[in-house]
């Protein structure tokens, strides 16, 4: 389902804290420029786990969009420690083992539409 911003509550992003986990720099940046508009506050992109682990705790983060591979690693222990922690995330990648190895997380694939993303953090807000 392709969305717009003119069908999705975007007020429920309004102040929220969107980590970005992305290490290529135009998707991130794009990622960024959305949540922006939105009225969420993006931070990052984080390129690797390490950075993502920082960023997340401090200042803390509401909700994490997860590439699951950065380069030579994978995100699979920061994404374990969200789903201890009962952190709220979702996928935007292309690897195929996120299907197997995160059943019940939500998955947009790469190519997606961005604005997908936007509409399944709102559903993750309420």
């Amino acid at each position: 389902m392709v969305r717009s911003m003119n069908t999705l509550d975007v007020a429920a992003l309004f102040g929220a804290r969107v980590l970005i986990v992305e290490d290529d720099a135009g998707i991130g940046r794009a990622l960024r420029e959305l949540l922006t508009v939105v009225g969420a506050v993006a931070v990052g992109p984080a390129r690797s786990v390490a950075e993502a682990m920082t960023l997340y705790a401090d200042p803390g983060c509401d909700l994490a969009i997860l590439d699951y591979r950065l380069g030579g690693e994978t995100v699979a222990d920061f994404a374990d420690h969200l789903i201890t922690t009962n952190g709220k995330f979702l996928f935007y990648t292309s690897a195929p083992e996120v299907k197997g190895r995160y059943p019940q997380a939500i998955l947009i694939e790469k190519p997606g539409q961005l604005m997908d993303i936007i509409g399944r953090l709102i559903e993750m807000r309420r």
